[in-house]
């Protein structure tokens, strides 16, 4: 009497089933209740009251049948408890998830959850484009390509038990700008991601969920790659220009012994008699200093980076 608003005037015993309930619950206990009452002696489920005001009262609502010796039903009884507020708390929970799943999805960085058995409760659209998989992948409702895998930033393929869920499942902790690399069977290219892990613990610090998020870091890997190509090429520049400095160095050192011996060559070949035998060992000593001369411009070409040639001067 009292969640219907009936005072004292109102004789119940005068009051039927539709009178106490708005058209869709009656229809509940009409077409459902009533007949498993009837047949197995208890019903439950969820209606509502119409009060007097015409306002709905959701209700958890008992049926039982009460029978005779025979079997036969001779009346029923019903017990009906007020739900309102769980009813207004459920609303206020799909609200907060709804407004919870916006958020997530609208994020510009991938985004999974994971229960406490590792399994994917959700996942947001920017983490599906980015790992390559559909929902229904993510889920483990659809086969995911045996080519799909996560790799080490040295291409290894990353084991289950290293997966970035696996490691805060397995140590109860963060996990913190960890870098893998997502292999697509329809991509050549592989995607650079950095992850990071959440564990969320219940009251009772049982681990309940692990948050997952992530971001593509593949344009900036290949920036890494390219700036390490660069310095890898600076570093063998400034090494060959320290060879070119030492070879020229040494070719100047080299050039004035040379001048020493071509030209000591020559005075003696100067100083002998036309048909001495010696004159063709001093001819070879300046023919071997020439060729020596030869190399040591060509040392010297090298250190300056650049051609020579030979040109008269005064």
């Amino acid at each position: 009497r009292e969640l219907l608003g009936w005072d004292g005037q109102i004789d119940e015993t005068d009051q039927q089933i539709p009178d106490a309930h708005p058209q869709w619950a009656y229809d509940i206990v009409h077409n459902e209740g009533v007949p498993e009452a009837a047949r197995s002696g208890l019903w439950q489920g969820e209606t509502a009251l119409l009060a007097i005001d015409g306002m709905e009262i959701p209700v958890s609502q008992v049926i039982m049948s009460h029978k005779s010796a025979a079997g036969e039903v001779e009346y029923y009884s019903t017990i009906i408890r007020d739900i309102t507020e769980r009813k207004r708390a459920e609303k206020n929970l799909r609200k907060s998830e709804e407004m919870f799943r916006s958020t997530i999805d609208d994020l510009l960085i991938g985004v999974v959850v994971h229960s406490a058995d590792s399994s994917i409760l959700l996942s947001n659209p920017q983490a599906r484009s980015i790992l390559g998989l559909s929902e229904d992948q993510m889920r483990g409702k659809k086969v995911i390509d045996p080519a799909w895998r996560f790799v080490h930033e040295d291409m290894s393929v990353v084991k289950v038990e290293d997966y970035p869920v696996s490691k805060v499942l397995s140590s109860n902790e963060r996990l913190v700008d960890d870098v893998l690399g997502v292999v697509k069977p329809d991509r050549q290219e592989v995607t650079w991601v950095n992850v990071n892990a959440i564990p969320i613990f219940t009251k009772d610090n049982a681990l309940d969920r692990v948050i997952v998020n992530f971001v593509d870091i593949t344009a900036r890997k290949q920036a890494e790659t390219e700036r390490d190509l660069l310095e890898e090429q600076l570093l063998q520049a400034q090494k060959m220009e320290a060879v070119g400095q030492l070879a020229g160095g040494i070719a100047h050192d080299f050039n004035n012994i040379l001048t020493a011996i071509q030209g000591n060559a020559e005075l003696l070949k100067m100083s002998m008699p036309p048909q001495c035998e010696e004159m063709a060992y001093a001819g070879e000593i300046i023919k071997g200093s020439r060729r020596a001369a030869d190399l040591t411009k060509q040392l010297l070409a090298f250190a300056r980076k650049g051609k020579w040639r030979v040109a008269a001067v005064d």
